[in-house]
């Protein structure tokens, strides 16, 4: 079967294909099975742990996310409240209000405690080409890290330049993550490995993460909620569109698979992708809501980065979508796991590292010294391109660090357009991560990070 490279699914605005998230290049998925959506016995509530501090936190590239809302509400309510009578003079503590503020103070308006996280140092080019991109002037980057990773474990102060919509609920406030998504889960293993070897993630994990960017990516900040992550790329049929090229055939499959379970679309194409990232060995577990409003009404055309671009306009049109230049390399890792079948159409199927089927960091040193299989000009371009050249070097030898800089970016994208009141986190429904000393050994605590809806 034949899929399209992952996840920065750059589509052209030409008929050649589009690359993958963001740049992604054709495939031809087959017909996904048909699967049962008969619902599952509901389960309790899994807790989702937040992510540990740790001394290598390459996500912290710097202070500059798109914020997601604002942690410390305008009216804070008191932890210790009336008894259960309601009488005068002192009380019972006020329990729910407790636990609400620890879960991440957005009910309580205390403020949630952030990490210490260290800057990373510089890091050497491999290449030493002399053709390099002269607009990788190091004298330009910060020194002590680089600029638009988020803060894995902390609030996001400012407000939420995503979403003009209300003040959100906490995830948990929204209830627990229904029954069916576990189901969903279940039967999404043996589609995103079946057919690959030893475990590996196969072309349909590889494709759904292009679906779920192109869903999201016809939109900008300007458009509110208004466009975004909606499964108007299947509902309104956006997928015969130009820049959508190589997942016509996939995403009407992953959609009448999401109608079969009587589920969101848009919700399906974001928690199938997450759970494909996390079924590739090394994969990063992302955290997933459920709860997003579908929509028949098509996004704009023209939103959808061109893989052909120029790494200026590539880095402009994602910054207009709330993405900083550090997220874009930490999204663009997701081509550890790709592959191109129409940007060289005499090459197809060609990958674009030597372990597509493993998420792993292989892909950043083997585009910086040209060693790939496949490179993508858009790749080439980025990977010196201001901004993102300074992380993308640092992934180079950082698996932990790009996973925690990978996964909330991911998160963050999914929202892009979405109104966030009463957003259901269902990251308790996803596989656990494959740890295996057969692919590479990765510390535990770099599998989560809590990304906060305020």
């Amino acid at each position: 079967m034949r899929t399209s490279s992952l996840l920065v699914a750059l589509a052209t605005s030409t008929t050649t294909s589009a690359l993958s998230f963001p740049f992604s290049s054709k495939l031809s998925a087959r017909q996904a099975p048909a699967l049962s959506p008969a619902s599952a016995a509901p389960g309790p509530a899994v807790p989702i742990p937040a992510a540990a501090p740790s001394a290598s936190v390459a996500a912290a590239h710097a202070p500059g996310i798109a914020p997601l809302g604002d942690p410390f509400p305008a009216s804070p309510a008191g932890i210790i409240g009336k008894g259960a009578g309601g009488g005068k003079g002192g009380g019972l503590p006020d329990i729910p209000g407790m636990l609400t503020s620890l879960i991440g103070g957005m009910a309580t308006g205390l403020p949630v405690p952030k990490p210490s996280i260290p800057s990373s140092g510089p890091s050497s080019d491999p290449d030493d080409d002399p053709d390099d991109d002269p607009s990788d002037d190091p004298s330009d980057d910060p020194p002590n890290g680089h600029p638009g990773l988020p803060n894995p474990l902390g609030g996001f102060p400012g407000g939420n330049p995503l979403s003009p919509s209300p003040k959100p609920s906490t995830p948990a406030m929204g209830g627990s993550c229904p029954a069916i998504w576990h189901k969903i889960s279940a039967d999404l293993v043996e589609k995103f490995t079946d057919g690959a070897p030893m475990g590996q993630c196969n072309d349909q994990a590889r494709v759904v993460i292009r679906i779920a960017f192109h869903d999201c990516a016809a939109w900008q900040t300007s458009l509110g909620t208004s466009a975004g992550c909606d499964g108007s790329l299947y509902l309104a049929k956006e997928y015969t569109r130009s820049e959508n090229a190589g997942i016509e055939t996939a995403v009407p499959q992953f959609g009448a698979l999401a109608q079969s379970y009587n589920v969101s679309v848009a919700d399906f194409f974001q928690f199938a992708a997450a759970h494909a990232i996390v079924t590739c060995p090394l994969g990063p577990t992302v955290q997933t809501f459920v709860g997003r409003q579908d929509r028949t009404t098509a996004n704009p055309e023209g939103l959808i980065p061109n893989p052909r671009a120029s790494g200026s306009d590539i880095v402009q049109n994602m910054q207009d979508k709330g993405i900083s230049p550090a997220e874009l390399a930490a999204l663009l890792g997701a081509h550890s796991c790709s592959k191109q079948f129409e940007f060289d159409p005499s090459k197809a199927g060609a990958a674009l590292d030597t372990t597509p089927g493993i998420w792993d960091v292989d892909f950043y040193g083997q585009v910086l010294t040209k060693k790939a299989p496949f490179i993508l000009p858009s790749d080439l371009v980025l990977s010196k391109q201001k901004g993102v050249s300074g992380p993308w070097k640092d992934f180079v030898s950082d698996q932990t660090g790009w996973d925690k800089a990978f996964a909330p970016a991911m998160t963050k994208m999914s929202l892009m357009g979405v109104t966030q009141e009463g957003l259901i986190d269902c990251t308790s429904a996803l596989p656990p991560p494959k740890d295996s000393s057969m692919f590479r050994v990765k510390p535990r605590f770099a599998r989560r990070s809590s990304f906060h809806l305020s």
